[in-house]
């Protein structure tokens, strides 16, 4: 063995922990988040892990010998730090969804991870001759076994991943989105987050005659509550009328409800035409029914969905006091390396994209009756417009005024795909369902607090399941 050989194993380690070991379990984890599949994606990863191998090899080549246990040393320790900070030090941040962190809290967060990670790279530059050869056994061994971990777990699910290609391109219909039948429409519009009380705010309000004049024909259900607060198992009643009660495995129960008895599937049994249309995660349940067309509302490149998976990876490694400039409040560090339009990163403006494509290219040309299901996120956090729709240019807090304003926004691009098909003479005799899954997260006027908690207010009915 070489002198250079072990300080470039132990570069190499972290090069592969860190691009593709963390990421591969980032994605494992949450694979409904994508719709590329994951071999493409972590192909492209492993060119900035080439590039970190590179580095190393320079750095080697420009110093002396002697302080290669040094190296080496160092950077087995920052390996194992990385690993621990991915997979021991994993603290709980909620919801990556644009909703503040407070990085304050707890306190002691950020010092745990400082002295974790001063101690550790102080021991090792400082005692290296005595533990250069220990730190980079171990961090090949937590390496391999953490590779190990991810290529069990990517069999396990392997049928599911070789789905992801073939949804990706199965999700790519956007010509027979905007074409409806020219007699029987089904329009059924899911608006995530899109609270009952906030919608009743919005047509009584400043401009709301209009809006209702729009929405002639609609029956407005203000006693509407969601069955859960999150889409996940909220939707699954609004399809199948069946309601998860904790009596099987979670993945079990999603398989049944979607591809099971179904508003969808019964539409499809019945000559409709279905076709369906959301992000990545939710077509990947959409799609275990039947249906006609799907289309996936941010079709982002190959490059896009490899800066968001490696993002994720980054603020997953990354000490507490660092995941702040990873994170920019949702605007994501490599994300806007690649991109500096906020359409890519949220899915207000890439939904809204959508229905605003619907409405310039709406034809009535179809024989068969049509059925589209629409799962559009554009009430949902994070908030970006102002009061006006422009673009805020940064994620503003969630406050009623921000979410009626979003809410607003978001409503206006339904009420312009609505008055596109009276114009095309098939409005009033389509059956239109506009409805949310679960609210959005801020208190019901309606509702008066049912106590309150060391200055917090706890109501009867949670806002989160105050849903139109």
């Amino acid at each position: 063995m070489t002198p250079r050989t072990q300080p470039l194993l132990s570069a190499v380690a972290l090069a592969l922990l860190a691009f593709i070991v963390v990421p591969a379990s980032l994605y494992l984890g949450n694979r409904g988040e994508f719709m590329t599949a994951p071999l493409p994606i972590l192909r492209l990863l492993l060119v900035p892990a080439a590039l970190l191998v590179v580095v190393a090899l320079l750095v080697l080549r420009l110093h002396r010998q002697q302080t290669f246990t040094r190296f080496t040393a160092v950077v087995a320790a920052l390996t194992l730090l990385v690993w621990a900070q991915s997979y021991l030090l994993v603290w709980d941040y909620g919801l990556l969804d644009g909703s503040p962190i407070d990085w304050d809290q707890p306190w002691w967060r950020g010092w745990v991870d400082a002295c974790v990670w001063l101690a550790l790279l102080v021991l090792a530059a400082v005692l290296h001759q005595r533990l250069a050869k220990p730190l980079a056994t171990a961090a090949y061994v937590v390496v391999a076994l953490q590779a190990g971990l991810c290529a069990t777990d990517a069999f396990v699910h392997r049928d599911t991943l070789a789905l992801k290609a073939t949804q990706r391109l199965a999700a790519n219909a956007i010509e027979p989105m905007s074409r409806f039948s020219r007699g029987r429409n089904v329009v059924h519009i899911v608006l995530d987050s899109f609270q009952a009380d906030v919608f009743k705010e919005i047509v009584t309000g400043p401009g709301g005659a209009k809006l209702q004049a729009a929405l002639s024909g609609f029956t407005y259900f203000e006693e509407h509550l969601g069955t859960f607060p999150a889409t996940y198992l909220a939707l699954p009643v609004i399809v199948s009328g069946q309601v998860y009660r904790n009596h099987v495995p979670r993945a079990d129960f999603i398989e049944s409800a979607y591809s099971g008895n179904t508003i969808l599937n019964a539409a499809s049994a019945a000559g409709y035409e279905v076709d369906l249309a959301g992000d990545s995660w939710m077509l990947d349940l959409l799609m275990k029914g039947r249906f006609e067309n799907a289309y996936l509302t941010a079709q982002l490149p190959l490059v896009q969905e490899a800066a968001r998976l490696l993002d994720l990876a980054l603020f997953r490694m990354a000490p507490h006091w660092v995941k702040p400039s990873i994170y920019q409040e949702q605007h994501w560090f490599t994300q806007q390396l690649v991109t500096r339009s906020p359409m890519a990163r949220f899915a207000y403006f890439t939904h809204n994209s959508f229905l605003a494509h619907l409405t310039r290219n709406l034809t009535a040309d179809r024989q068969a009756p049509v059925y589209k299901f629409f799962h559009l996120m554009t009430p949902h956090a994070p908030f970006v417009v102002n009061p006006d729709c422009s673009p805020a240019g940064q994620v503003v807090p969630r406050i009623r005024e921000t979410v009626t304003a979003q809410s607003r926004c978001s409503l206006a691009f339904v009420v312009a795909l609505l008055n596109r098909m009276k114009d095309a003479g098939i409005y009033d005799d389509a059956l239109i369902v506009l409805m949310g899954d679960h609210g959005g997260h801020i208190p019901p006027y309606r509702y008066q607090p049912g106590r309150i908690v060391e200055g917090q207010y706890e109501y009867y009915v949670p806002p989160d399941f105050i849903a139109l």
